[in-house]
């Protein structure tokens, strides 16, 4: 995905209709301001797509450790109680 670039001044010109059409044009808006990026705006549909990839990476890599042996089950009493032993 290649996204829009536009700078904040061209959305103080143009407002939400310059964000728009590049949401339409590339699914992604860069807004730069001192040329440099500080904003990226998505479409729900995208946000959601990119939350759900995450925590799909994040399950994987907890299931890798697990079958690793770098997990082991506790209960959460034991967790506090490690918790503040180590703190």
């Amino acid at each position: 995905m290649i996204d829009t670039i536009i700078p904040v001044q061209e959305i103080k010109r143009r407002g939400m209709t310059a964000v728009d059409s590049g949401l339409k044009s590339h699914g992604a808006v860069t807004i730069v301001r001192n040329n440099r990026p500080a904003y990226v705006v998505v479409s729900p549909a995208e946000y959601a797509e990119l939350v759900q990839a995450a925590d799909e990476a994040r399950i994987s890599l907890a299931l890798a450790d697990w079958r690793a042996g770098r997990c082991k089950a506790a209960t959460a009493d034991e967790i506090v109680r490690e918790a503040q032993s180590d703190a």
